[in-house]
């Protein structure tokens, strides 16, 4: 099976997202992978959720500062592969954002 390349235009609003939906790591790396967000509003919600680890936060501090893109996703796709709901259940969830913000918009 091919995988399909979601590409919703305009891309979403950070504060949309965060208000219609809990995110985590993966919900991050979905993002990422289908440029549903931009990599700014991917980094602000990284850093919220990297808050209890020091190390991890300061990670994505340095790379949003440094504007390093690389950086930044490795993180986020590092953090996604210890997420522990299906990917099915992540393309769910975004796909019915996905219809809240073609009637949002």
């Amino acid at each position: 099976m091919n995988k399909l390349d979601y590409k919703p235009f305009p891309k979403f609003i950070k504060e949309f997202v965060e208000q219609n939906i809990k995110v985590d790591w993966g919900d991050l790396a979905w993002a990422l992978s289908n440029h549903w967000l931009d990599v700014s509003s991917i980094a602000e919600l990284a850093e919220v959720l990297a808050l209890r680890n020091e190390y991890l936060y300061t990670s994505l501090a340095i790379a949003r500062i440094n504007n390093d893109e690389p950086a930044l996703k490795t993180l986020v796709f590092q953090q996604a592969q210890k997420y522990t709901v299906p990917d099915e259940l992540v393309r769910e969830r975004w796909m019915l954002l996905a219809v809240r913000w073609f009637t949002f918009s």
